[in-house]
């Protein structure tokens, strides 16, 4: 069945894609979707992922009935994942990408992270993992029930920090071991969730995925903490008309604020945490549509 077939075959999907493609939540059709309203909506997901959740979130945040509302969240996050699944299998087929560098702004179906070392020979076939959204579709219900039931992005924000604190253990060692057991093929990233575990990189990626989920513009960043050793990973986000730094790893859901990012990092060097941002030219990441099941 093919991602038209199957989002036509919903009537809350197809409401939700007719609600962003005439930018009004309260249009009403009895007739079928049409390939041609589909296309349009990919289109927009395409081009602007995050505004179209942001406003998929938006149209299901103001339905009144609270029974209905709760209907829908799950079908937009099914949604989403029937498109990317669809523009990923567009762009890579069965195979995967070139090796990009940098951090995109927008961690579609299929990221597969490098970390610092683009090629095979050097890392010796590793991957630190890969995403599935599918695999972690009741994380994201979660993230877009939580930004439908907040009042602000700040507010969202500190929930979204405070659940993955909750349930990821910050633990290098057993990481380490899972890495190692994979380490000719990707990890999926379901399997931390499964684990219960993980190091900054999985906390920063759950976030940016969960964020991304609530509507939330984010990204990951990479760099040190002044006196450390090892590369970190933290985010930053647009939090209403703030700016945040994220850093889940080092500080929960605690949550720094400021006019700009490095108003963020003043305030971090005030409590002896030097923060010190790493160009994004060392960080890599291809898509792969390997091992992904739909």
């Amino acid at each position: 069945m093919t991602a038209y077939e199957q989002i036509k075959n919903s009537i809350e999907m197809t409401a939700l894609v007719r609600a962003v493609i005439t930018d009004n939540p309260h249009y009403v059709s009895l007739k079928d979707l049409t390939e041609h309203e589909y296309l349009q909506f990919k289109e927009k997901y395409n081009a602007k992922p995050e505004e179209t959740i942001r406003k998929l979130n938006g149209f299901i945040k103001i339905i009144s009935n609270n029974a209905v509302k709760q209907r829908h969240i799950r079908p937009a996050v099914e949604l989403e994942c029937i498109v990317e699944d669809e523009i990923l299998h567009e762009y890579v087929g069965g195979g995967e990408s070139p090796i990009f560098s940098g951090i995109p702004n927008y961690l579609f179906n299929g990221y597969t992270e490098l970390a610092n070392e683009p090629l095979n020979k050097y890392r010796q076939g590793q991957e630190k993992f890969k995403v599935n959204k599918r695999s972690i579709k009741n994380l994201l219900v979660i993230a877009k029930s939580i930004a439908i039931g907040s009042n602000n992005d700040a507010e969202t924000a500190s929930k979204l920090a405070g659940f993955i604190s909750g349930f990821l253990e910050y633990n290098v060692e057993k990481t380490d071991r899972i890495w190692e057991e994979d380490k000719d093929k990707s990890v999926m990233i379901n399997r931390y969730i499964v684990e219960g575990i993980g190091v900054c990189r999985h906390m920063a990626v759950f976030f940016q995925l969960m964020a991304q989920e609530a509507g939330i513009p984010a990204k990951i960043t990479i760099g040190k903490i002044e006196g450390q050793d090892n590369w970190h990973m933290w985010n930053r986000a647009k939090l209403d008309d703030k700016t945040a730094k994220i850093d889940i790893a080092m500080a929960g859901k605690d949550i720094v604020l400021g006019k700009t990012l490095a108003e963020c990092y003043d305030k971090e060097r005030k409590r002896r945490r030097d923060y010190r941002q790493f160009s994004n030219n060392a960080h890599y990441f291809k898509y792969s549509a390997r091992g992904l099941t739909q």
